[in-house]
């Protein structure tokens, strides 16, 4: 049977590997491409109908059973048989058959590895096929040519590895037999039958799967059947009839469809684009053409919007991407293999996204002529926001589609493009004669409209509005009432009919938001004749009067008699024009309409009579209580003589306000002392002030603001607010013209240092309460919170004074309260200039910096050597200051490389004087010892990170030396002979903690073996240099590798202290340097005295009877004599020296809390301190260094310095015979002693006592 052979020799073929690695790694790919990509428990189901849809392309008909028979599901269909080809795909790994087939779905060969994600068990039965993938078949499988088993896992196991062998199963078939148990496949062209562990909920999960018969839709098969068999009878349907497609559950229509495909060309430049990237399959690739369908669901004739949660994208079955679309779209996108995510980068994809808008606005071009007309506006969807390549592409697309296809139908149902198109929300165009409104509309916008550009109203009209139709709304009516158009065409006769159709609109909209937006711009819009004939807005004009004698009557307008006449004869509209604010005259309601409703009706030459009249109505107790808070926004004049509003305005010092501005801020803010006449009280004229919301203090306090100010002083959180435009989100009112805001008080003037700083002491004080809720705005539906204006400037604005006398935000303000914050920025980075304690709330809420960053450090740095003004006392505090950055830069920002590097680049660092800045390049650093080179960087060298620092900054370090040695060099035995001599003590002291006699044994073997390899080597002279020969030292010896150079005696203390440390480090016996010294100017028999003392007794126990012993070195070490002059010491006496005259300068200064003046031979403080350094000038022969006399008494000192910290016991240091006379002569002589004085110097006074040296 030829079919059982090809099954077999495939199972042969797929299971042959080389060696179990390789099976392992194709099983382990195998397993994530099951497991790891199909994520979705039910994606493989997805997989089996599209296979089962695409093997049933030719028929067009697809009928699947899905069946639960004990731990099975079988899935089985009548599409087509497998042929040998497809028993070659379904076994390999993306080499599927589909790959070349325009007619068919899948492209990438992987699709039927998702039903291994939960089963380890595959059947599959196909006309004369019958074979398995079946993982258990494999389990200890082993190929006789492979290595042997047991060391492979060996091996396995000492690497921690995986010891048990995996095959890829899911790609290995075995033939097999239908069980008769599944005899009922046979009667079906192709069954898949999967092995599952548990099945008792797997039809409930079937059912849930296919309740959303949405799956169904792009099928390529016209009809589509699928039948779960289980306890219930379980039938979904696609029955498709020309571009409907009706989908059904039992026999039941569930939902019915509008289904539209393009197929289109795939242009020349996406060709080229795509042709090599091979992420894209080569069937995509290679394309001429392709297709796009879409689908919109119809419920009773009308187009019904999908529910957000279902607008999927599709390739022929649902993918999880969801993009918001009000229609379904299918196409050959590129996606994951799990369908869970399409790749936005591919230009494919990207490609496809352009003509789907182009697609649908062509699609949207034919349902104008069908009865969806009205509802073609609910399919176009909104543009993308974010900027991904895919998501421009579609709004290109979008844009382009806008421009060419006409679509919205015209009053006469003409097709008209967006550009042409006007929707007249107001219905004015049936009022007046329409050529009106386009002559006024085309004059506005530099445009050519028609009449026949009026398109009816469609919904949703927020559509419209997107697509960029003109709109004409009540703001557009307000100002077309307002033009030329109007004015010169309106007659008196023609005035209530105008009102009346006005009033109309107005209760057209139920009521609510819409109909309030209405009303309250006809409130501001000039509708209404006067008695000159002249429009008026129902704030500005009255009703006529009996009587109205007031000294402002000639400012008032009174609506024509005609008109009035009209009015009177229906009740319903007068009523509406008093609710718009049309009222009789008198002082209150004068007041309200005129003084407060008129912004432009205080001049400077009227503001102190309007404001008398005004206190004077106050006083005669004639307000009612609502206008005093309106009044805050009246025009009130500035002692200046300019006009600003009430609620913006100070009290000057003139009418005793509690907090006195006058003197500290300069604002043209204070009110004019004008306003008081003759005998008045400044008190009465104080409270009205104050209670028409002028200020006197910091405080909380109401404030009214136009939405014009808001978008210009605060663009930013204007840009926050919404737009309250018709037709958008927040419907027609616009609650935000003017809106009140709980306000402190003049915050908006707090970005002036001088008033800031009084400003926050005002606040901050008095703990004042913080109020940082969100305000409401608007009613109904179109009530919001937003936040407040006032809580919006605390977080943004830069209203906080700062140690830099600048005002900035709260966040890149510096907390005041923390010491180390001060200590740190100085007067260089911005810190809250308040001296007070800041209250906790306050500091919670206002959310200053309290620790640096790099940046920050960074900043610091730069400001610090651009500062050309600070003083000494300014150097002093910023060198510890920059010592302190380096230290907190090096330990934790070591790992931003980059960003010092670009610092350093435009930047400068201090020089080791501690007072001059150089540019990184041109600054070294010495780390090798004794050496130092021209512009020496401040820092301390032994810090290793704070080198490395430096070094990232572009510092040069100097910190490798090499030698200059002369060619005269004679190996010298002594040294060498002397070392092995002592060998058993050195022993000791490399092993004196664990005094373990096996440990000596095992040192002393070593340091035997190393001894063997040593030379050492008398030269004449020794010359170190980093690179520069201008900085070339002599030096007494070298060590380099094995070899020990050195000029002059060994056993010279000079000579021998500069070898000693090479030789520990050789020998490694670091640390122990003095005891080797000794050890090395010793006889043995002395040198076992000195373990005794150092270790004890029982040390020398170590040490074997036969080594205890030795013959004597025939080495003797002369007496030193006195001392030999070495260049070497003279440096770092000089160094010395150095140290002590500055730590001497200190503590005098500190002393007698004075600044010292230097001389030529030292310095001084006035006449009671004299100190002289004997070799300030020029190198002297004193027998001291140091003189210094303080009110007449006279201490000599003498300074003696060495490389070594004092926690090393050192050789003695020496004292020459001239400074031991003078020790005797004199009363008070001291020892400076001077430490590490190459690298981190520090200084101990030692009192000589010529009685203690005897």
């Amino acid at each position: 049977m030829i079919e059982k052979k090809i099954i077999q020799e495939l199972e042969k073929q797929k299971s042959n590997y080389t060696s179990p690695e390789s099976a392992q790694d194709q099983a382990n790919s195998l397993e994530s491409l099951s497991s790891d990509i199909y994520t979705d428990s039910k994606r493989f189901i997805y997989e089996l109908i599209q296979n089962a849809d695409d093997a049933s392309s030719n028929s067009r008909e697809l009928d699947i059973l899905l069946k639960v028979v004990d731990n099975y599901l079988i899935i089985s269909h009548q599409g087509e048989k497998f042929s040998e080809i497809d028993i070659e795909s379904i076994c390999s790994v993306g080499d599927g058959n589909k790959k070349g087939d325009t007619n068919k779905t899948g492209f990438k060969g992987i699709g039927f590895k998702s039903v291994f994600s939960h089963s380890d068990y595959v059947k599959i039965n196909s006309g004369n096929y019958c074979f398995k993938f079946d993982k258990s078949h494999w389990q200890g499988h082993w190929n006789s040519e492979w290595q042997n088993q047991k060391e492979w896992r060996d091996g396995r196991e000492k690497k921690e590895k995986e010891t048990t062998i995996k095959m890829p199963w899911q790609i290995i078939p075995i033939w097999s037999e239908i069980e008769q148990l599944f005899s009922f496949v046979k009667s079906y062209n192709v069954s898949t039958i999967i092995k599952f562990e548990d099945t008792s909920k797997l039809e409930k999960e079937l059912l849930e799967l296919f309740s959303n018969t949405q799956i169904l839709l792009f099928l390529r098969c016209q009809n589509v059947k699928i039948t779960v068999e289980g306890n219930k009878p379980f039938v979904i349907e696609k029955i498709k009839e020309n571009n409907t497609v009706k989908l059904k559950q039992n026999n039941k229509i569930l939902s019915e469809w509008l289904l539209k495909s393009f197929t289109f060309i795939v242009d020349k430049s996406t060709t080229e684009l795509i042709k090599n990237d091979a992420r894209i399959p080569k069937k995509l690739r290679l394309a001429t053409k392709t297709e796009i369908s879409l689908a919109v669901q119809i419920d009773k004739g009308k187009i019904k919007t999908i529910n957000k949660d279902n607008r999927l994208i599709f390739t022929y079955l649902p993918t999880s991407v969801n993009y918001d679309f009000p229609f379904l779209v299918n196409a050959s996108f590129i996606t994951d293999a799990g369908r869970q995510h399409i790749h936005e980068d591919l230009q494919w994809n990207i490609w496809l996204f352009k003509q789907i808008p182009i697609k649908l606005f062509e699609w949207l071009t034919e349902l104008t002529q069908t009865s969806f007309k009205e509802d073609i506006l609910k399919l176009i969807p909104k543009k993308f926001t974010s900027s991904s390549e895919l998501k421009q592409s579609f709004n290109q697309g979008f844009d382009k589609a806008v421009s060419r296809f006409e679509f919205l139908p015209n009053e006469n149902n003409i097709l008209l493009k967006v550009s042409n198109s006007i929707f007249d929300d107001t219905n004015i165009s049936k009022f007046l004669d329409p050529k009106i409104i386009i002559d006024f509309i085309n004059s506005k916008r530099d445009t050519v409209y028609t009449i026949d550009s009026f398109i009816p109203k469609l919904e949703p009209v927020s559509t419209l509005e997107r697509l960029g139709v003109e709109k004409f709304d009540i703001d557009s009516l307000s100002n077309l009432l307002a033009s030329k158009f109007f004015i010169a065409n309106h007659k008196r006769k023609e005035n209530y009919s105008l009102i009346t159709f006005l009033n109309n609109q107005s209760e057209r909209f139920s009521k609510g938001d819409e109909q309030n937006h209405w009303n309250q711009k006809l409130q501001n819009t000039s509708f209404i004749f006067d008695e000159n004939k002249k429009l008026k807005s129902p704030k500005r004009i009255y009703f006529p009067a009996v009587e109205f004698t007031d000294e402002f009557s000639d400012e008032i307008s009174i609506v024509h008699s005609k008109t009035m006449e009209e009015i009177e004869s229906n009740h319903r509209i007068k009523q509406w024009l008093v609710y718009l604010g049309v009222k009789e005259p008198s002082d209150n309601s004068f007041i309200e309409k005129t003084i407060i409703g008129n912004e432009d009706f205080i001049t400077k030459d009227n503001a102190i009579e309007v404001g008398r009249y005004l206190f004077n109505n106050h006083k005669n107790r004639e307000f009612m209580d609502n206008l005093y808070d309106d009044l805050k926004s009246i025009k009130i004049l500035t002692k200046e003589g300019n006009l600003i509003e009430a609620q913006s305005a100070f009290l000057p010092d003139y009418y005793q306000p509690e907090l006195k501005l006058e003197s500290v801020y300069e604002k043209d803010f204070y009110i004019s002392e004008d306003y008081l006449k003759g005998s008045e009280l400044k008190s009465e004229w104080k409270t009205f002030f104050i209670k028409i919301s002028i200020k006197e203090s910091i405080n909380w306090s109401k404030k009214t603001i136009n939405r014009s100010d808001l978008e210009s002083n605060y663009p930013e959180y204007f840009g926050t607010i919404p737009s309250g435009a018709p037709n958008q989100t927040w419907g027609y009112l616009n609650p935000f013209s003017r809106y009140d805001h709980q306000m402190i008080s003049f915050i908006e003037c707090a970005n002036q240092f001088s008033f800031s700083v009084t400003f926050w002491d005002a606040i901050l004080s008095q703990n004042l309460e913080i109020k940082k809720g969100p305000i409401d705005t608007g009613s109904g539906f179109s009530k919001r919170s937003i936040e407040s204006l006032n809580n919006w400037i605390m977080k943004n604005s830069p209203i906080f004074p700062t140690s830099q006398k600048n005002c900035l935000p709260a966040k890149e303000v510096f907390n005041s309260m923390i010491p180390e914050v001060k200590k740190i920025a100085g007067k260089y980075l911005p810190v809250f200039d308040f001296e007070g304690v800041i209250p906790e709330e306050w500091l919670d809420y206002l959310e200053f910096k309290s620790t640096f960053q790099l940046d920050d450090y960074l900043l610091i740095l730069t400001a610090i050597w651009k500062d050309t003004s600070a003083d000494e006392e300014q150097k002093k505090e910023n060198k510890k200051r920059i010592e302190h950055i380096y230290k907190i830069i090096s330990n934790s920002f070591l790992g931003y490389a980059d960003k010092l590097e670009d610092w350093s680049i435009s930047n400068k660092l201090l020089a080791k004087d501690g007072k001059t800045f150089f540019a990184p390049n041109d600054l070294s650093v010495v780390t090798a010892e004794g050496f130092k080179a021209s512009n020496l960087a401040f820092c301390d060298e032994k810090d290793e990170n704070i080198v490395e620092l430096l070094k990232i900054f572009g510092v040069s370090i100097i910190d490798t030396v090499k030698a200059r040695i002369s060619n005269s060099q004679t190996e010298i035995q002594d040294l060498k002979n002397q070392l092995n001599h002592i060998l058993p003590l050195i022993a000791i002291v490399s092993v004196e903690k664990s005094r373990s006699k096996k440990d000596w044994e095992i040192e002393y073997d070593r340091l035997k073996t190393k001894l063997t390899n040593i030379r050492f080597l008398e030269t004449t002279e020794i010359w170190l240099s980093y690179g520069n020969e201008a900085d070339e030292q002599k030096k007494s010896s070298w060590a380099e590798g094995n070899d020990f150079y050195y000029v002059g005696n060994w056993y010279k203390p000079r000579v021998l202290d500069s070898l000693i440390e090479p030789i520990g480090v050789f020998l490694n016996i670091r640390y122990a340097e003095r005891l080797l010294s000794v050890l090395l100017s010793d006889s043995f028999i002395e040198g076992i005295e000195y373990i005794k003392e150092k270790f004890g007794d029982e040390a020398i126990n170590l040490i074997p009877d036969e080594l205890l012993n030795p013959e004597e070195s025939e080495i003797t070490i002369p007496n030193t004599g006195n001392r030999i002059y070495n260049q070497s010491d003279e440096d770092l006496g000089h160094k010395g020296e150095l140290f002590v005259f500055e730590e001497l300068k200190n503590i005098y200064s500190n002393k007698f809390n004075k600044e010292v003046t230097e001389t030529d031979e030292g310095f001084k403080i006035d006449s009671g301190v004299k100190v002289i350094w004997r070799n300030k000038q020029t190198k002297t022969t004193f027998d001291h260094d140091f003189k210094v006399s303080e009110n007449g008494n006279d201490i000599f000192i003498d300074s003696k310095a060495t490389p070594y910290n004092q926690k090393i016991e050192k050789v003695a240091f020496y004292i020459s015979p001239n400074e031991f006379r003078l020790m005797e002569s004199v009363d008070k002589y001291l020892i400076a002693r001077v430490f590490e004085v190459t690298s981190n110097p520090s200084m101990k006074f030692i009192k000589m006592n010529i009685d203690n040296l005897n």
